[in-house]
C-alpha cells in the first residue's frame, strides 16, 4: 500500500475503534495487533526523520547516529510508540493517527528513567570526534590568545597589500563563551568555540567568529599545576574576512536554515517541542528502503549486556577456557606492526578499526598480511562520518563492507597534516575510485557475520544481518572477541594526564577532559607487583610513545611543542635554508616573530622550519623495538574503556563450495550452491547482490541477482593464501569451511 494511503486510512481505523466500531473479520483471520500503528518500516522512517531534524535543531555535531540494537512498536490509547534501542542510549517517539510525532523521550544510561528529549540527545552517539566539553569555562588566556592570533593574521595580510578593514576589538570574556567543543588529537586537543568581536567604527555590532585552537598540556601532578600552550588553527570567517558584512551573511544563512526546517518541525514555544509532520518533510516510507527482519531482536542496554554474556559463553565453549592473561603481540609475533599516528586529525575511529581489521586478517592467514592498509582510503570513504572532525566505528565498518580497503602504498595518509577532509558529513565526494585506479595492490573487504557467528553473537548492528559491526559490552565479552578475532575497537575518555603516559597501568588523576579517542584492545593481564588487572591497548599516537611490546617505556619518545627541546633530541634536525611561504616569509622570520609557530595558520612552516616550530622528528627506534602501546585499569570501566566495544568480520572465501558450469542456457539459480558461509541464493533474495563483494552469487544466483545477461565472473582469492592451521582458527574454520582470505585484485 502506498504511504499516502496508509496515512489516509489509519485515522479512519482509529476513529472506528474509539467509537466502538471495527472492521469485519473473517472466521479464519486474526485481528491486527496494532490497528492504529503503521508498518514498522514506516514508523522507523518517520522516527528517524524526526530525530535527524531534532538533532540539527539542537545544533548537535554531525548526523544523528542510527546505530541500533533493536526496535519496538507498541499501540496504546490510539497512539503508537516506536522505540529505538541504541548502543549509547535509547530514544522513542509517539505517533498519532495522522503519523505526526506528538512527543519524544530518551534515556541517558542503562538504568536511567525515560525523560523528555533535550540537548542531552547530542551525547547519545557512538561518534568519536568533536563533542561538547562538560568542563569548566575556558581560561581567559585561551580566549585572549585566539583574538591575538586573529589580529596577527590581519596585520600580516595588510602588510602584504591586502586590506582587512578596520581594527577589531574583543567583545567576549571567557565566562561568556557558551559552547566549547573538544576532540582528542595526537598528543594534543582541538578546541572549537565562538567569540564575539566588533570593528572600531561600528563597535555596537557584534560579529561572531568561530575559532579553532590546538592545546598542548604539560601535566605536573595536579590539574592546578598544569601548563598549557596554544596554536591557532583557523577561524570562520577567515581573519581577513571578519567584518559586519560577514556577520550579516551568517544571519541570513541561519534564517534560511530555520526557514528550511520549519515546515518539517513546527516549534511551539520552545526549542525541542512541537509536532513533527512527516509529510511536510517528504519522508519516503518505502518498504524496500531498508532491510527489516521479521524476528528482529529488541534489546535494551541490560539485554545488550546479557547477550554479550551469551556471546562470551558460546565462544568459551569453543575455546575451552579463558587464560588469566593474553597478549596478541606475543601470540602472533609475525602480526606485530608499528602503531600509526593520527596526527592533527580526529580520525581515531578509522585508525582503530583498520588496525583491528589488520590483526584479524593476520590471525586468519596465520602470518602477517604483507600490505599495510590505507587509513586515508577509509577516512575518505566513510561517507556518513565527518572526516577529520570525527566519526564512528560503525561507519568505518560499513565502508570496509562496501568499498573495502586498499594498501597504504595506493593512497598514503596525509590528513594528519592537512586536517582534510572534514565536514558534516563528508558524503561520497572524497571516495573516488580514480584515486586508486593505477594501484596494483589488492583490496580487502569486511563481511556479514556467518550463521555460526549470528548464533553465537545475536547482537548485530540494527538487528539485521546486513551490517558488519558486532557490538560488545563488558569485560568478559571483550576477552572472548580478542581471543577469537585478535583485537576489538573501544573508546576511552582522554584527560590531561594521559598524553604524558610512559609505562605501567594507567589510572586517571586528572579531571581536565580532552575528548574521546578510539583505541584497540589486544590483550589483558595482572600487574605482579600491585595485583592490578589491566587491558593491553594500542593507541593512535605513533610508534614513539607509550610502552614497547615488552611493557617497558619506549626508548625513544616523540615530543613536539612548547614543552619539548627544539630539536626533539635529534641533532640532525634543522630548518630549511631555502623555503619561503606564499607571502615570502622564511624560517628566520618565523624564528623571530612566531617562535613555536603558534600564531599563524600553517602555510608549510611546521614542515619546513622544524626546529623553529619545534616539530622535529625524533631519532629512529632501535631494531626490534615496537612502541605505541599502553596498559589501563581493567574491570571497572575505567575512562569508559569497557562501556562499548566492537569488531567487524574479515571477508573469507571457500573455493571448494563454488559450483561452476560451462554455460547458462536458462536464467535459473544453482540450488546446490552455497557461498563460504553456507548461504545459498535464497539468502540473497530481497537483498542487492552487488552491494556485497562478489563471492560467487553473481554467477550462481542469476535469477535472484538479476544478472542473467552478464558474463560469468567470480573474484577469486589471490595466490599465496593457505588454510589456517592455528589452534585459535581451527574451531572457526570448522564452521566457516576452509578459511581463505578474499583479496580482490584491481
Amino acid at each position: 500500500m502506498a504511504p499516502s494511503y496508509v496515512a489516509m486510512l489509519l485515522p479512519l481505523t482509529c476513529m472506528l475503534l474509539l467509537v466502538g466500531g471495527s472492521f469485519p473479520i473473517a472466521g479464519n483471520q486474526l485481528p491486527p495487533r496494532s490497528p492504529c500503528c503503521p508498518p514498522r518500516h514506516v514508523a522507523r522512517n518517520i522516527a528517524l526523520g524526526y530525530l535527524h531534524t531534532t538533532w540539527a535543531n539542537l545544533d548537535c555535531y554531525g548526523l544523528f547516529d542510527e546505530a541500533a540494537t533493536g526496535y519496538d512498536l507498541q499501540e496504546a490509547k490510539g497512539m503508537c510508540r516506536f522505540a529505538i534501542f541504541r548502543p549509547h542510549g535509547d530514544v522513542a517517539v509517539v505517533l498519532d493517527a495522522g503519523l505526526a510525532v506528538r512527543s519524544a523521550v530518551m534515556r541517558l544510561g542503562q538504568d536511567a528513567a525515560w525523560i523528555p528529549m533535550s540537548a542531552g540527545l547530542c551525547g547519545l552517539s557512538t561518534f568519536v570526534g568533536l563533542e561538547e566539553s562538560p568542563g569548566q569555562p575556558l581560561p581567559q588566556a585561551e580566549v585572549t590568545f585566539a583574538f591575538q592570533a586573529i589580529l596577527a593574521q590581519r596585520i600580516r595580510s595588510s602588510a602584504a597589500g591586502r586590506g582587512c578593514g578596520s581594527t577589531l576589538v574583543l567583545k567576549t570574556s571567557n565566562t561568556s563563551v557558551g559552547r566549547v567543543q573538544v576532540q582528542s588529537l595526537q598528543g594534543s586537543t582541538e578546541h572549537s568555540f565562538t567569540i564575539q568581536v566588533a570593528s572600531q567604527d561600528q563597535a555596537s555590532v557584534k560579529i561572531p567568529v568561530n575559532v579553532r585552537l590546538m592545546k598542548k598540556t604539560r601535566w605536573l601532578g595536579q590539574d592546578v599545576f598544569a601548563q598549557s600552550s596554544f596554536s591557532f588553527l583557523g577561524s570562520s570567517p577567515t581573519p581577513c574576512n571578519i567584518n559586519v558584512q560577514s556577520s550579516r551573511r551568517l544571519d541570513q544563512k541561519a534564517a534560511a536554515s530555520e526557514g528550511f526546517s520549519q515546515p518539517a518541525w513546527t516549534v511551539n514555544g520552545s526549542r525541542g517541542s512541537g509536532v513533527y509532520d512527516a509529510s511536510a518533510n517528504n519522508v519516503q516510507a518505502d518498504e524496500n528502503s531498508f532491510v527489516y527482519a521479521d524476528q528482529q531482536p529488541t534489546l535494551s542496554r541490560q539485554e545488550l549486556h546479557a547477550s554479550s554474556d551469551q556471546y562470551a559463553e558460546r565462544h568459551l565453549q569453543q575455546l575451552g577456557s579463558v587464560p588469566i592473561e593474553y597478549d596478541f603481540r606475543q601470540d602472533r609475533v609475525s602480526c606485530l606492526r608499528p602503531a600509526h599516528a593520527v596526527g592533527f586529525c580526529g580520525g581515531s575511529s578509522v585508525f582503530a578499526a583498520v588496525g583491528a581489521f589488520e590483526k584479524q586478517l593476520c590471525r586468519l592467514a596465520d602470518g602477517a598480511v604483507p600490505e599495510i592498509l590505507s587509513r586515508q582510503w577509509l577516512l575518505n570513504c566513510a561517507t556518513g562520518s565527518c572526516g577529520c572532525d570525527g566519526g564512528s566505528v560503525q561507519q568505518v565498518h560499513t565502508a570496509l563492507l562496501r568499498s573495502g580497503v586498499v594498501p597504504e602504498s595506493c593512497l598514503p595518509y596525509d590528513s594528519g597534516t592537512t586536517h582534510a577532509p572534514a565536514g558534516e558529513p563528508l558524503g561520497s565526494t572524497f571516495c573516488r575510485q580514480s584515486a586508486i585506479q593505477a594501484c596494483q595492490g589488492r583490496r580487502f573487504f569486511a563481511r556479514h557475520p556467518n550463521a555460526y557467528e549470528m548464533q553465537a553473537a545475536p547482537v548485530v548492528l540494527n538487528g539485521v544481518p546486513s551490517d558488519a559491526t558486532q557490538w560488545l559490552n563488558g569485560e568478559r565479552a571483550i576477552k572472548m572477541a580478542i581471543l577469537s578475532y585478535g583485537a576489538v575497537v573501544s573508546t576511552m575518555r582522554v584527560y590531561s594526564d594521559f598524553p604524558g603516559y610512559l609505562t605501567g597501568v594507567y589510572r586517571r588523576n586528572s579531571a581536565d577532559f580532552q575528548g574521546r579517542s578510539a583505541i584497540q584492545l589486544i590483550g589483558w593481564g595482572v600487574e605482579p607487583r600491585t595485583g592490578s588487572p589491566y587491558w593491553i591497548a594500542e593507541g593512535n599516537w605513533g610508534q614513539k610513545w607509550g610502552e614497547n611490546q615488552y611493557m617497558n617505556a619506549c626508548s625513544v619518545r616523540d615530543c613536539w611543542g612548547d614543552f619539548c627541546p627544539p630539536d626533539n633530541l635529534n641533532p640532525t634536525c634543522s630548518d630549511s635554508a631555502v623555503w619561503v611561504d606564499s607571502q615570502g616569509y622564511n624560517c628566520a622570520w618565523y624564528t623571530k616573530n612566531d617562535p613555536g609557530c603558534s600564531l599563524y595558520i600553517d602555510g608549510g612552516q611546521r614542515l619546513n622550519c622544524k626546529q623553529s616550530c619545534k616539530t622535529c622528528d625524533p631519532l629512529p627506534l632501535p631494531s626490534g623495538e615496537t612502541c605505541g602501546f599502553f596498559r589501563i585499569l581493567r574491570g571497572v570501566n575505567h575512562c569508559g574503556i569497557e562501556e562499548l566495544a566492537a569488531h567487524t568480520f574479515v571477508q573469507a572465501y571457500s573455493a571448494s563450495s563454488e559450483l561452476s558450469s560451462p554455460s547458462r542456457s536458462a536464467c535459473v539459480d544453482q540450488v546446490a550452491w552455497n557461498d563460504g558461509y553456507g548461504r545459498g541464493c535464497d539468502w540473497y533474495a530481497g537483498l542487492t547482490c552487488s552491494t556485497f563483494p562478489d563471492v560467487g552469487q553473481i554467477f550462481n544466483c542469476p535469477r535472484t541477482c538479476g544478472t542473467c545477461a552478464l558474463p560469468a565472473r567470480v573474484q577469486r582469492p589471490g595466490t599465496g593464501w593457505h588454510p589456517s592451521t592455528s589452534s585459535s582458527a581451527r574451531w572457526l574454520g570448522a564452521n566457516v569451511l576452509t578459511v581463505v582470505l578474499l583479496a580482490v585484485p584491481f
